[in-house]
């Protein structure tokens, strides 16, 4: 999640000199008919990517612009959406419908392999593209062809794909814009499956978000999305830790009237109580110690844009009701002042809490409730999205092996199978970091089902769902897990006790990788300290004598 980092908040200085906020745009890649093919059928209106996914550009605000390595992408438009593969100098990227192409369409206007791109030239910006003796041709400004090398900005069409090649990390763009394909979104699924694209202006840089990946389990709750995001009214973001919370937020925003202001992103969880509203409202010079000087709140930075409420379960109380009459009204008054400010923002929150059993408990605001639920969006967990389990698992092989050296081929079908009998209390997250230590603890070429976590590893078949709410521990299950046993009861305790298992050693190894530092911890698993404190106390985890 990208809440903002209370050191990094204090250390900003005032109006003048406070850090630039950029707004997001949508790369759009203008549609054009296919051109004629020879010896072929058209391409069908349906043509769909399977099997293997690429990194899309996926943007959020950082704090502290870094400049971005050249890099230069294929962005390929095609019925189903947008992809992006990038490109590395002198190794090939083929294209087509089956294997060995490295990405693939289900397209009857496309051969098995139907097109090659290698990045090549001096200065490293030229494509050149050969054409793998394909029935319906390689197409450029109508015209067929075998091989031509391809500037910035240059595009091909194969059958309904049209292929731009594009130039991304820290140097401007023609259009003046930057885009970055560091790590990014997976996208595979039927026609209507859609994912998050978009472009960053001048100065911003990326961070990585989990991928929104849109296979049949997502594709309703993406449409939902579509709708809303025309809309004016709130929306409240549902799902376990890890489910892509914040991806879909992006994909809202990116798609509504706004998509050209900011969009920022605030982890309610990862603030202190005494500086919430310093941050969500800003401050005046002296209004608290440490106060040197006027401060901004995320509201303000938002201003005519979208603000991203992660974990808005964890706002006290007292913050909530200021939040309520912000919404209400309209206006932010920051703190140690009486003036009051007009605000233009649109408000999306995400929890992973039942928001409605917490106002009828006494714990979250009911009116701030109703106010935020105008359209409720509830991410289903990955153990519901199987489909998804594959593409991703390639997904996150690509980008281990580019972020540690390695040159892993693939994932064995045996280890697709223990992947998807895993429950993943984690979700996609938890995915990507079990791909990821494979990647750099295996001997070789292929991940095997060895290779993987032991949770992974000893994963039984999955029976039934787990709750929403990933935070209520089932003592009962927790206890016996303690002692060793399995749960007795309900039907489902023997399940949760599972659950909980998976879920203990998942909090165990984020400790011990950050030497039992909870802040790094919270910070690595996305989640607020609040409730992984909560979480190890259940669990009854103690550090080891050294």
């Amino acid at each position: 999640m990208c809440g903002q980092d209370m050191a990094d908040h204090e250390r900003r200085s005032g109006d003048d000199q406070a850090t630039n906020r950029h707004g997001h745009r949508e790369v759009t890649m203008a549609a054009e008919g296919p051109p004629s093919s020879e010896g072929g059928a058209a391409s069908d209106a349906a043509s769909v990517r399977t099997t293997q996914p690429v990194p899309s550009s996926i943007l959020r605000h950082a704090r502290t612009p870094r400049p971005e390595p050249l890099r230069i992408s294929l962005v390929v438009t095609h019925p189903g959406g947008v992809d992006m593969a990038l490109l590395h100098p002198g190794v090939p990227f083929v294209l087509g419908r089956s294997r060995p192409s490295m990405m693939r369409f289900e397209d009857s206007a496309l051969s098995r392999t139907h097109a090659r791109f290698t990045l090549t030239g001096e200065t490293g910006e030229q494509v050149l593209v050969e054409d793998l003796d394909s029935t319906n041709g390689t197409w450029r400004h109508g015209k067929r062809l075998k091989q031509a090398e391809l500037s910035i900005g240059d595009a091909v069409r194969l059958g309904s794909l049209r292929v731009r090649v594009e130039r991304l990390g820290g140097e401007k763009r023609s259009d003046g814009a930057v885009t970055s394909a560091d790590e990014g979104a997976a996208h595979v699924g039927g026609g209507a499956a859609r994912m998050v694209e978009g472009a960053a202006r001048a100065g911003e840089s990326v961070a990585y978000v989990e991928p929104l990946v849109a296979g049949a389990g997502m594709r309703p709750l993406l449409a939902r999305a579509e709708r809303a995001a025309t809309a004016r009214i709130p929306v409240l973001v549902q799902g376990e830790t890890g489910t892509g919370k914040e991806m879909l937020a992006r994909y809202v925003h990116e798609r509504g009237p706004r998509h050209e202001g900011p969009l920022i992103c605030v982890n309610c969880g990862a603030i202190s109580a005494s500086l919430v509203e310093s941050h969500l409202f800003g401050h005046e010079k002296g209004a608290f110690t440490g106060a040197v000087q006027p401060q901004k709140g995320v509201f303000e930075e938002a201003n005519g844009g979208t603000l991203f409420l992660d974990e808005l379960g964890e706002l006290p109380l007292a913050a909530q009701a200021t939040l309520l009459r912000v919404l209400e009204s309209g206006r932010i008054t920051r703190v140690g002042s009486a003036r009051e400010i007009p605000v233009d923002v649109r408000v999306i929150a995400a929890t992973h809490r039942d928001l409605k059993a917490m106002s009828l408990a006494g714990k979250f605001r009911e009116d701030l409730y109703f106010r935020l639920n105008g359209v409720t969006l509830v991410v289903p967990p990955l153990r519901e999205r199987k489909e998804e389990i594959e593409p991703l698992a390639e997904h996150f092989l690509r980008l281990a092996n580019e972020a540690n050296g390695r040159a892993v081929r693939g994932i064995q079908e045996e280890t697709f199978e223990a992947l998807r009998r895993y429950p993943w209390p984690g979700n996609v997250r938890e995915l990507r970091h079990a791909i990821a230590q494979a990647v750099v603890l295996t001997t070789s070429d292929e991940i095997s089902v060895a290779d993987l976590p032991r949770a992974v590893r000893d994963a039984a078949p999955l029976r039934e769902a787990a709750q929403f709410d990933d935070t209520v521990a089932d003592d009962e299950a927790a206890a016996a897990l303690e002692e060793g046993g399995v749960a007795h009861g309900p039907s489902g305790a023997g399940y949760r006790s599972r659950m909980l298992q998976k879920e203990r050693g998942v909090l165990l190894s984020a400790l011990e990788a950050a030497g039992w530092n909870k802040t790094k911890a919270a910070q690595d698993l996305q989640m607020p300290l609040r409730t992984l404190v909560h979480k190890v106390k259940t669990f009854g985890l103690v550090r080891p004598p050294k």
